[in-house]
């Protein structure tokens, strides 16, 4: 057809795709990221809290447990070579009373388990110690010092600049509508009538990813989406 193929199209540029696009633009591929929004990280990536976590949610049985301790080593690194603010101010997780100080235990443990450094269960003094605005009825809690805060646009942004710097296309306002399989390569079409021709497809489609995935006959799953306020 003599159209351009590109090897990859990463859908969706939130924190995962515009991770994916710039790690992938340190090959020798042509890559595009399919972004539905008017930007990079307009999707949930724009409401995150920007807590980078210190691994005591979850035991080392669970994948996110793993993934969210590997992920938390990385932003040295990645704040080192993109710029963007990132700050490990630790964690403090403040018990009221002895019941809520078990719970307390139990992500201590966690953490024990997981080998995060520095992780502390902590008395009220030393709570008091480290964060003096308190609320002075605090027996105790949990201190990591490997937890750390970021600012969440600033990231996908220096995520996906950097990718764009390695020559790779973002397209935006591209929802991805229908997708045809012809000659090895899929046919992705966006909703207002763009057509993109990739080998691979990446699904990094947030919220979206399910029906993303149905679109391409891929897994079937159903997400169901909530806001964390639980």
């Amino acid at each position: 057809s003599g159209e351009s193929v590109y090897d990859v199209a990463v859908i969706g540029a939130g924190v995962i795709g515009a991770a994916i696009a710039r790690q992938l633009s340190s090959y020798k591929l042509q890559v595009v990221p399919l972004e539905k929004e008017a930007d990079a990280c307009f999707g949930v990536s724009k409401a995150n809290s920007g807590i980078i976590h210190g691994g005591f949610h979850h035991g080392p049985d669970a994948l996110k447990a793993r993934l969210e301790i590997l992920g938390n080593l990385m932003y040295d690194r990645l704040q080192k070579e993109l710029g963007f603010p990132f700050r490990r101010c630790g964690i403090l997780v403040a018990a009221l009373n002895e019941e809520e100080m078990k719970a307390v235990g139990k992500l201590y443990e966690n953490g024990v388990r997981n080998k995060i450094i520095g992780i502390e269960l902590a008395g009220r003094e030393r709570m008091l110690a480290l964060e003096p605005h308190l609320n002075p009825d605090v027996v105790g809690g949990l201190y990591a010092p490997s937890g750390g805060v970021i600012e969440p646009y600033r990231f996908v942004f220096a995520l996906i600049e950097n990718a764009q710097d390695n020559g790779v296309e973002l397209l935006t306002g591209f929802r991805v509508a229908e997708v045809r399989q012809a000659g090895g390569t899929f046919a992705i079409a966006s909703a207002d009538g763009r057509l993109v021709r990739a080998r691979y497809a990446v699904n990094a489609a947030g919220l979206y990813a399910d029906r993303v995935s149905a679109l391409f006959g891929a897994e079937d799953f159903q997400i169901v989406p909530r806001k964390g306020e639980e």
